[in-house]
């Protein structure tokens, strides 16, 4: 844990306290989730967060944001997280290593409770020391809950 002194929150930051329980119950038990950065290319991280929802019966709103396809399985793409609607408790980002810290700043402008960031190939060629500062510093004042997965071979 780092040890010093700690940084005064931003006094012009708009925060609004939310009970963390009411947070990670977004995030746990979404009604609308998106998926960012989502392809229908089969095996790709987006196409699969979607078949794994379909197989296991989420039963929630979806909403997909893809720079690159307009329609998936039916269901309209927007081209970015600003223009998602309101009201999306969880984010699954599927988005290159590159896109990851401007999407979770989306997510919280966007007032998305908590995202998943599938980041193994973020962690190889970013690391989690750069991550961390440049991400929290986003993730705190928006009150956006992340977790990172790395997958592993």
């Amino acid at each position: 844990m780092h040890q010093g002194t700690r940084r005064p929150l931003d006094p012009e930051a708009r925060l609004e306290y939310v009970p963390r329980t009411a947070q990670v119950t977004r995030l746990l038990k979404p009604r609308a989730v998106a998926i960012i950065g989502i392809s229908p290319e089969p095996g790709s991280m987006g196409a699969l967060v979607h078949a794994n929802l379909k197989q296991f019966g989420y039963r929630g709103e979806l909403h997909f944001v893809s720079r690159n396809t307009k329609e998936i399985d039916g269901r309209a793409c927007v081209a970015t997280v600003d223009q998602l609607p309101e009201g999306i408790d969880a984010a699954v980002l599927a988005v290159p290593a590159a896109a990851v810290v401007d999407s979770l700043a989306a997510c919280g402008r966007r007032g998305i409770a908590g995202a998943v960031v599938f980041a193994a190939f973020y962690l190889i060629f970013v690391g989690w020391p750069n991550f961390t500062p440049r991400a929290c510093a986003l993730l705190i004042p928006a009150t956006v809950r992340c977790t990172a997965v790395s997958r592993s071979n």
